[in-house]
């Protein structure tokens, strides 16, 4: 994502994780909130071709409702491809919530 130029897909998945094509990473990130408790966490893996792991954080963070918590998840998502200069990326997310966001 070092490039102007990046190219980037983003589309909520509801079926088995499958690898993207040769020269994209995957993405895929994920929040929980527990009203109960007031606790969230985040979880957001990088993956190449081959499903190899190519970065990834699981992380308590601070949220206070689900889409908020998904989208911290996002957004790091978003920081790891850069740290890890990811020039074509597919962010994969269970929300549909936020996807629908993502597509104003």
């Amino acid at each position: 994502m070092g490039k102007k130029n990046a190219t980037i897909d983003a589309h909520v998945s509801n079926t088995i994780w499958t690898p993207p094509e040769r020269g994209w990473t995957k993405i895929n990130s994920d929040g929980a909130f527990s009203k109960d408790d007031n606790r969230a966490g985040i979880r957001v893996v990088l993956l190449d071709g081959s499903g190899i792991l190519i970065d990834g954080i699981a992380k308590n963070v601070q949220g206070n409702y689900v889409l908020m918590v998904e989208s911290l998840a996002l957004k790091r998502g978003v920081q790891l491809a850069i740290e890890n200069k990811v020039e074509k990326a597919i962010f994969e997310t269970d929300s549909s919530e936020l996807y629908l966001l993502s597509l104003m």
